[in-house]
């Protein structure tokens, strides 16, 4: 059989080409998840760095484990519930509070290197946490026992997944060398494997992802799930590292992405499908009785019907953006009140006290440009919400 090898160069290039191949507006948005994956890494060194400091002066023997310094401790992090003196046959000495359930499992330290503080994830049935243990040695200078902070994982680091990712939309993980979650939003995956997944067909391509992401300290990938049946839902991970206590850990920030379909509908339809469902007894109805869940049925109504836009999302009466679609490309929970956006924020603003529609291009707080048509929701003539779509647009 005779290889025509000109042809095959051919598709090979075309075929990278079309893999390598983004919008400039998918760019946009790739780097700004990218730039806050980096300023939120930086936040989590941080907020380790301090708990670590202050469990360093003040945790240096057995008389320290005290009521008194667990205070001290929650009083900067709330989420320690728990410091415990271990023997090296992981049998518990000492224990502030005692009433605290502690793991029956073994403890585990660095016995090649005793006096490396390390960072480990405990699981049992009262929570999820991970543990800051620290060696203390006898006047020998042998290691005689370990102190053990017990750290709940979903308080520590959802106050950062709060400052830093929300309301954007995207999910903050974090995960060791060895692929364990140490957080996620879903805390029943916290403590098990990253490659694990309810979904068994997912295994490879998670796989996949978790070889890379030990390859690179910093990058991004994007990968397509099997959900149900031949459906597919594709996500965008970012990711950096930082090394605490020898232990290197990723920060990893994941959005949903949406398929587009092809565009064929126009603006002049999509604007009168805003103003036509803004005055429908069914969405006024759900917005008067907030019941967000019925207004989420509505505006897969508005999206299905003009498919090729960037979102739809619903804003209440006080500015407040309770619901939207996809929701990979909404702000759930933002309001203008919070000033990240003032192009954006001054016009919602006037919608909801003039009760004027309002059109106007400007940034995305995920990043790139978006052509916003807001337009006011009103019962009895009080205006009680806005409807407003989002469709990819150049910069001005």
């Amino acid at each position: 059989m005779k290889i025509n090898f000109r042809r095959l160069f051919f598709l090979l290039l075309i075929s990278i080409l079309i893999a390598g191949c983004s919008s400039k507006f998918e760019k946009e948005q790739r780097k700004t998840q990218q730039k806050i994956t980096q300023e939120t890494a930086v936040a989590v060194q941080a907020q380790i760095d301090s708990i670590l400091k202050i469990i360093v002066e003040n945790l240096k023997n057995s008389e320290d484990i005290n009521s008194t310094n667990l205070l001290k401790l929650q009083l900067k992090f709330a989420a320690v519930s728990a410091i415990i003196l271990y023997n090296l046959d992981s049998k518990i000495e000492k224990i502030v509070p005692q009433n605290f359930d502690a793991p029956k499992n073994k403890i585990i330290f660095d016995k090649k290197n005793p006096r490396n503080i390390s960072l480990q994830i405990s699981e049992f049935q009262n929570g999820k946490y991970f543990t800051l243990q620290i060696p203390i040695f006898d006047e020998n200078k042998n290691l005689s026992s370990i102190i053990s902070v017990f750290i709940l994982s979903e308080n520590f680091f959802k106050v950062i997944e709060q400052e830093y990712c929300f309301p954007l939309p995207y999910s903050l993980l974090i995960t060791n060398q060895k692929g364990k979650i140490i957080y996620d939003k879903n805390i029943e995956k916290i403590g098990k494997n990253f490659i694990e997944s309810e979904n068994p067909k997912q295994h490879s391509t998670l796989k996949n992802l978790y070889i890379k992401m030990l390859e690179n300290n910093a990058s991004y990938e994007i990968f397509s799930f099997p959900i149900r049946g031949k459906k597919l839902i594709t996500k965008q991970f970012t990711w950096n590292t930082i090394n605490i206590l020898k232990t290197k850990l990723w920060i990893c920030l994941i959005r949903n992405l949406n398929n587009k379909p092809s565009k064929d509908n126009n603006v002049t339809y999509l604007l009168s499908s805003l103003r036509g469902y803004s005055i429908r007894d069914t969405l006024i109805d759900t917005i008067i009785e907030k019941d967000w869940e019925k207004t989420e049925d509505i505006l897969k109504e508005i999206y299905q019907l003009n498919s090729e836009i960037y979102s739809v999302q619903l804003a209440d009466k006080s500015g407040k953006i309770v619901s939207g679609l996809p929701s990979g490309n909404s702000i759930i929970g933002y309001s203008f009140k919070m000033q990240k956006n003032p192009e954006f924020d001054s016009a919602m603003k006037k919608v909801l006290s003039n009760g004027t529609e309002k059109f106007l291009v400007t940034s995305l707080l995920e990043g790139s440009y978006g052509k916003f048509s807001i337009v006011p929701i009103k019962f009895q003539e009080e205006i009680i919400g806005a409807l407003f779509s989002i469709e990819e647009a150049k910069k001005e």
